[in-house]
């Protein structure tokens, strides 16, 4: 395979989430198989912002068991509220999911939601009431902090950073299966329909040469990083990347950047 990377430095590195936001907290579900994220204090809009850069939404609940897991894991914050993806910003007393999925389960405390004011939009588990449901403003004053909590569905590969060219990259995978092997690929091409070895029917959207970056084993939330050294010449160009679980035969949505 042709190699488009020159002077490749691999480097052990912790796990980092690379965000808008920072993320003070990771932890796996085995019930649900999905990774989450406790994000540092922000609004609603914020969070939500942050999680669609890391792959995924403000956290979908549904059902009592996977409340009682995210209010039992986060819950350290005392008083604190944890944002979570129900809104009714596009019509009033329609509550919908950020990630699109059907609102069935509920947990509202039992004199909400009330919409104070006309300006409650987003909800949270509410750090006075043990959890229970709330809607607020989009950043409220008073009731204690308030912190995202980011739900990861299968495996996203993210953007390098800092996306320069001449210096060291940090290349990272979220929502992989925990203690896993994983390798990140990259290509200055995409296509459609180029195998995997060993895993029929598994195809990457990365086009030919393809060259393998380098390989990580993911932590007890999924996530794993490599560093990489972009040589200068990488300036203005795209590479396009993503990242291969090869025992369960998976493969992470597709990232790209152009180095400055």
């Amino acid at each position: 395979m042709r190699i488009f990377l020159a002077s490749l430095a691999f480097i052990s590195l912790p796990s980092l989430a690379s965000a808008q936001l920072g993320v003070i907290q990771k932890a796996y579900n085995p019930a649900t198989g999905h990774t989450y994220a406790l994000l540092e204090e922000s609004s609603w809009t914020d969070a939500e912002a942050t999680a669609i850069q890391m792959g995924g939404h403000l956290v979908t609940v549904n059902d009592a068991a996977e409340n009682t897991w995210g209010w039992d894991e986060f819950n350290w914050l005392g008083s604190g509220n944890l944002w979570i993806g129900l809104n009714d910003i596009n019509q009033e007393g329609t509550f919908e999911w950020a990630n699109g999925e059907v609102f069935n389960y509920q947990y509202w405390h039992w004199s909400e939601p009330n919409d104070l004011n006309g300006v409650e939009d987003y909800c949270c588990m509410w750090g006075w009431y043990a959890g229970n449901w709330n809607d607020f403003n989009d950043l409220p004053s008073g009731w204690g902090p308030w912190h995202g909590v980011v739900e990861i569905e299968g495996m996203y590969a993210m953007k390098p950073l800092p996306g320069a060219s001449g210096v060291s990259n940090t290349f990272t995978v979220n929502g992989a299966s925990p203690s896993a092997n994983v390798t990140f690929i990259g290509s200055l091409v995409t296509s459609a329909g180029i195998g995997v070895p060993g895993c029929p029917g598994l195809f990457t959207d990365l086009g030919l040469p393809i060259q393998v970056l380098g390989t990580a084993v993911t932590d007890a939330t999924g996530s794993a990083s490599i560093a990489l050294s972009v040589p200068s010449s990488m300036a203005g160009r795209t590479v396009y990347i993503q990242v291969v679980n090869l025992s369960l035969c998976e493969v992470s949505s597709l990232a790209s950047i152009t180095f400055s």
